[in-house]
């Protein structure tokens, strides 16, 4: 039987599949995150977009922006292939704004002419498959 996580990290990536068919690879990571969350909310699912999280270092404060939590299980960063920072800068990132969020489960969408890369981190298997 497959778990909750991997049923709606599965609904997302369709989503993503679909969102990438309407706009084409070369559209900015904004636009992809905007048409996500429309595309997942219209499927029934809660979304929450631009999800601040505080950090603290030392006695100062700051905040990191999660691009979408859906159901508020499932972390979602969107990439751009021409904004990427490398697959193993990405999923490292990917892993950071799991845990800071204190989620087990992650999808990292990248974007991009070639078709959409999909990458998942779960608090089960810590490292993100790639």
């Amino acid at each position: 039987m497959v778990d909750f996580a991997t049923q709606l990290t599965d609904k997302i990536s369709r989503a993503a599949t679909e969102v990438l068919s309407r706009h084409g690879g070369r559209s900015p990571r904004a636009a992809y995150q905007k048409a996500l969350a429309v595309r997942l909310r219209a499927a029934g699912l809660r979304v929450a977009t631009d999800v601040e999280l505080p950090v603290h270092y030392g006695d100062v404060e700051v905040r990191h922006s999660l691009d979408l939590l859906v159901e508020e299980a499932v972390v979602v960063e969107v990439r751009c292939s021409a904004e990427t920072l490398g697959q193993v800068d990405d999923a490292a990132l990917l892993e950071f704004y799991v845990r800071l969020a204190g989620k087990a489960d992650g999808l990292l969408l990248i974007f991009g002419e070639d078709g959409l890369r999909a990458h998942r981190c779960s608090a089960a298997s810590p490292s993100p498959s790639l």
